[in-house]
């Protein structure tokens, strides 16, 4: 979520960008998304609605679980999340994958009939669940961002880790 603020330039909080994506997910679930895994070559064979991609979690056994979690202050983003940035946000985002995948492409579809994204930006993903900020050499990253009375700006502190996740990182949690 962090990433996500520092590349759209937000003067949101954490916990705010995560409630707002959080909050629109439920009203997703019936759009089509494209199933980013596996190795179908045409486009409308990897369509599914996002209802399903819980089916294909290891992580969350129920939307209802999966919600509970993503509420939290220290969890990161997923790609659900990063589906929901793009509606909430009306932003293409580029995320560009540390492994043989290259890059992936989280952008509305014409079916969602909601119109174009109207700007874009790329995250680095170097771990299914931990997206970082990039940003273009002539626009380098605004880090600071105001902060939401009572936030103290440690909810997604560099050096605490996802409970769920095998890996710790020192970088920047999204």
């Amino acid at each position: 979520f962090d990433a996500l603020r520092i590349s759209l330039q937000l003067d949101e909080s954490v916990q705010q960008i995560r409630q707002s994506i959080v909050r629109i997910i439920p009203s997703m679930l019936d759009l089509p998304i494209v199933n980013l895994s596996g190795s179908l070559k045409d486009i409308s064979q990897r369509l599914m609605p996002l209802r399903q991609w819980i089916n294909g979690s290891q992580r969350y056994k129920s939307w209802g679980e999966y919600y509970t979690y993503m509420r939290q202050n220290k969890s990161w983003a997923d790609d659900p999340c990063i589906w929901a940035a793009v509606m909430v946000y009306n932003v293409k985002i580029e995320v560009i994958v540390d492994s043989m995948e290259g890059s992936r492409i989280f952008d509305k579809l014409d079916s969602w009939d909601a119109g174009r994204t109207s700007r874009s930006i790329i995250l680095g993903n170097y771990h299914p669940r931990h997206f970082v900020a990039t940003a273009p050499l002539d626009r380098p990253p605004r880090f600071g961002g105001s902060k939401a009375a009572g936030d103290s700006g440690d909810s997604e502190s560099e050096s605490e880790s996802d409970p769920r996740s095998e890996e710790h990182t020192s970088e920047l949690q999204s």
